[in-house]
């Protein structure tokens, strides 16, 4: 994990990861307050006994500190995975989270918390107060902990009346993705109370107006339990009495629209991602409030959950029917006319990453045979053929359509036009809708997408970094964008290898076609590396002042590390395509004498 530290002009200091603020000093009070201390004066209320703790995540020491500032707590294990967070706790942070992680209450772990959670199950272990103070998900695979088995797995850990505390998201900002929170915890058998806080720093970044958390039991939370005695933690900087907590359960009318429509999410569900990419900020707050504190959100329903099974969610499916008739551009002669449906597809399926699907589509109008050289058409149709129960009716007749004219087509990539707009168009819808259900499998004959670039038309770990959708969600684009050089080189599809199923010269002209456009590709990324290489000197040499990175603000150090991040990437991907380059070339050097030959033609 890439964690960098920001020292203010004031004497503060701030911690980020990823480039993602996790705290600032002159206010982490607020979260910390609010995370820890309404959950501990609960359990507290609830047993008579000295507390058996766990935290998930809190690896910098702040949440221990809260827990430790109350003679209640018996016992805190803590794990987090990250050892980089918890050395700069007992070092850089020990002043400021009172050296919690030496305190001989607390057993700290270093591992994945699903896998330790699994072991306390098969041990018997029991947990007064469960603490969950991890970082907003940037993958599936870490959404899965805001994941309906994720919650069954802390609802079995929890005694009886245990206490269960959230870090959530920003309900302002992101309120499907909070109402998904929340579902997913109600549809695991928990009763859930949401609530939220200004923190000034999380807002002057863009993360939005407030900050979200969920307290979460077995047994109801009734209101007259949330009047609360908070002196169980002294000293108090934020909560310092119960009327300050009240105000924390208060909410915009406009916020409960979202509830309803807001799937909860299975373990391998990305829906929670797609609300941060598709996020509608509560914007109306003159509605009218409701009061969680005497409301106990008991009668909230919780749609189907979302497991990923499907190709598109039904609010997309809904959407794509209702945007998208490509009957009314297939009367168009003109690629104005496909170029117009493209448009509307973006806009329809706003879970495709828009830049992603610009370029995909900018390279297809640009040249459609390069574009689809490795892809195999038939196949692709056939599958979403399959899938057909879950896209609108006229979508599935103009498949059928599409299918009718392959069979036709001779498979000369180079007459594609003789299809007609109609099929052209509907060809690249099916391509992105394709891209959306198997990224990885329909663009390539042999079974893999891309040369190397871990998957779908997203590239690597360097386009995924630098344009993370929680990223563009709370800050907007940092560093360098979808429209550089590297990024377009590495969704370009026309490198895509074919099956090796063609005969004598057709494999020959492909290969060729082939190695040229990787050799291309190649030339492109190293001259990426090389501005990369400058500008690492560069932000090393100012690494205490601020510069400027993207569209922000940030201290030389962090940019300094964001740059030889991408700049590996970029390096890793060069390998990558150095790798295909050979394996396309065969031991005797054919394709490689072909080449040289052609060129030589050219030349002449």
């Amino acid at each position: 994990m890439t964690a960098s530290l920001e020292k203010n002009d004031d004497g503060e200091i701030s911690l980020l990861i990823r480039g993602d603020l996790q705290f600032d000093s002159s206010d982490e009070k607020i979260y910390h307050e609010a995370l820890v201390i309404p959950a501990l004066a609960l359990a507290a209320g609830r047993s008579g006994d000295l507390l058996n703790v766990l935290v998930i995540g809190g690896g910098d020491g702040l949440v221990a500190r809260e827990l430790f500032k109350s003679a209640r707590v018996g016992s805190v294990d803590l794990v987090d995975y990250d050892p980089e967070i918890l050395s700069l706790a007992q070092a850089d942070f020990a002043s400021l989270n009172n050296r919690s992680l030496s305190d001989p209450r607390i057993n700290i772990h270093v591992e994945d918390a699903w896998g330790f959670v699994d072991n306390m199950l098969q041990a018997g272990r029991r947990f007064d107060l469960i603490i969950s103070d991890l970082t907003v998900p940037e993958t599936a695979h870490e959404a899965r902990f805001h994941s309906i088995d994720w919650y069954e797995k802390l609802n079995r850990l929890l005694s009886t009346n245990g206490i269960l505390a959230v870090n959530g998201v920003s309900p302002q900002a992101t309120p499907q993705a909070s109402w998904c929170v929340f579902n997913s915890l109600i549809e695991a058998g928990l009763k859930a109370r949401p609530f939220h806080v200004h923190i000034p720093s999380f807002s002057s970044r863009g993360y939005g107006d407030d900050w979200g958390f969920f307290l979460a039991s077995p047994e109801a939370i009734s209101s007259e339990e949330l009047n609360i005695d908070l002196s169980i933690v002294e000293p108090r900087v934020f909560l310092t009495e119960t009327a300050d907590l009240r105000k924390l359960f208060v909410f915009p009318e406009a916020f409960f629209a979202f509830q309803s429509e807001a799937r909860p999410a299975r373990a391998g569900s990305d829906i929670l991602i797609h609300y941060f990419i598709t996020a509608t900020p509560v914007a109306d707050t003159a509605g009218g409030v409701r009061d969680l504190f005497i409301d106990a959100c008991t009668a909230f329903c919780s749609p189907e959950p979302d497991s990923r099974t499907r190709i598109l969610t039904p609010e997309l499916s809904q959407a794509l029917a209702g945007a998208l008739q490509p009957g009314e551009y297939a009367q168009s002669a003109t690629p104005d006319g496909v170029h117009r449906l493209l448009q509307d597809t973006m806009s329809s399926l706003p879970e495709l990453k828009k830049e992603q699907t610009e370029i995909m589509i900018a390279n297809f109008m640009e040249a459609p045979s390069r574009f689809l050289q490795g892809i195999d058409l038939t196949a692709l149709t056939e599958r979403l053929l399959r899938r057909a129960a879950e896209l609108p009716e006229y979508l599935v007749d103009e498949l059928h359509h599409l299918q009718e004219k392959l069979a036709e087509w001779g498979g000369d990539r180079e007459n594609l036009l003789v299809l007609g707009h109609r099929v052209m168009s509907i060809l690249v819808l099916a391509i992105v809708l394709g891209n959306l259900l198997y990224p990885d499998a329909v663009y390539a004959k042999n079974g893999h997408g891309g040369y190397g670039y871990n998957g779908g038309w997203g590239g690597g770990g360097y386009t995924n970094y630098y344009n993370n959708p929680v990223n563009r969600v709370k800050k907007g684009p940092i560093g360098p964008g979808p429209n550089d050089a590297a990024v377009k080189q590495m969704r370009k599809q026309g490198a895509l290898p074919v099956e090796n199923h063609l005969a004598g010269k057709q494999v020959e002209r492909d290969n060729i076609a082939t190695i040229r456009s990787l050799q291309a590709d190649r030339d492109e990324l190293s001259g990426q590396a090389e501005m990369l290489k400058g500008e690492l000197t560069q932000y090393r040499s100012q690494a205490g002042n601020l510069v400027a990175f993207g569209t922000r603000m940030i201290k030389g150090e962090e940019a300094a590390l964001l740059t030889e991040k991408a700049l590996h990437e970029t390096r890793q991907n060069i390998l990558e395509i150095e790798v295909r380059l050979e394996q396309l070339s065969d031991p005797a050097g054919q394709v490689a004498q072909s080449l040289e030959g052609t060129d030589a033609q050219q030349d002449a």
